[in-house]
Parts: C-alpha cells; sequence; structure tokens
C-alpha cells in the first residue's frame, strides 16, 4: 500500500498500492468493499476521496489520473456488470470472454449478445467505476459510449 484517504463520512477508507489498484475498505469491519479498481498500469502514488464521498481520484506512476464512481460496480456470475452509462436502453450489462456486450435478467440462461467490444477497449469499457482517465488516451482510460440511433436485437432494421 503505497496511499490511504478516509472517506469524507469516515466509513471508508481507500488504499492505493503497487498492485495497480485501488481498495475500499469498510472502516467498522475491516473487510474490502466491492472489487479492486483496476485500471492503472503502475503501482498507485496518491488516492484522495471528493468532498461528497461519492468518487475517489488516484495517481499512479503510469502517469495517469482516474476518478472512479464509488457508488457503482457490481457482478453478475463471473463478469463484472456494466452501468447504465455504459450500456443501451439502460440496462445492466456484462462482457462476456469472447468479447461481447452481453444482456441478461439475470433470470434467463441465455444473454442477448449486442455488441462485440475490441480488446482494447474491453478494459475502460468493463469497469464502469472509471469515469474518467487523464489523459483520454492513456492505456486503459475508461470508454464513454454515445448510444444515440444504436439498434440491436429485433430493432436492428432500424439502424
Amino acid at each position: 500500500v503505497t496511499s490511504v484517504a478516509y472517506s469524507p463520512n469516515g466509513r471508508s477508507v481507500a488504499s492505493g498500492s503497487r498492485d495497480h489498484t485501488v481498495r475500499i475498505w469498510d472502516t467498522q469491519t475491516g473487510e474490502q468493499v466491492g472489487q479492486p479498481l483496476q485500471g492503472h498500469t503502475d503501482s498507485l502514488q496518491s488516492v484522495s476521496y471528493s468532498p461528497d464521498g461519492r468518487h475517489v481520484v488516484s495517481g499512479s506512476y503510469d502517469h495517469t489520473v482516474r476518478i472512479w464512481d464509488t457508488q457503482s460496480g457490481g457482478h453478475f456470475g463471473d463478469h463484472q456488470k456494466i452501468s447504465y452509462a455504459h450500456s443501451p436502453n439502460n440496462h445492466f450489462c456484462f462482457i462476456n470472454p469472447q468479447g461481447w456486450l452481453c444482456y441478461s435478467d439475470e433470470t434467463s440462461p441465455d444473454p442477448s449478445l449486442i455488441l462485440w467490444i475490441p480488446p482494447a477497449f474491453r478494459h475502460g469499457f468493463s469497469d464502469s467505476r472509471q469515469i474518467l482517465t487523464i489523459p483520454a488516451d492513456a492505456l486503459n482510460c475508461a470508454v464513454q459510449v454515445d448510444w444515440t440511433g444504436f439498434a440491436y436485437g429485433s430493432n436492428w432494421t432500424q439502424v
């Protein structure tokens, strides 16, 4: 661990480490909250909370600053969920092992394939907690998609 910061309400601590991750910890239980925030490609140098506690900012020896949303995230089976901002029609989605953005209502055994994500964009796309990367063209940058006019499934003829 190379850096730590208390949240403004004192209920959590963010830590940055040499394993390239930011982790959030519950100060009452000492347990890690959620999965590590991944995207940096080198050791972390610093972490800090925003004044409202909704975001953590991290700086790394990979020459990037990344801003993370502490309110989003989650898992669907073995896949990281994609937030509404990263998926069409405000659905929670995931990226399968073959690189397809998939939608499933969590009760259906067969998820719907929506879009194939090129390997270079998968990491920044799949961790919806990373909302901004400075500089924007950095490795594993946060990927934002404009879904305006995007159609899939039975609506593909609308393109």
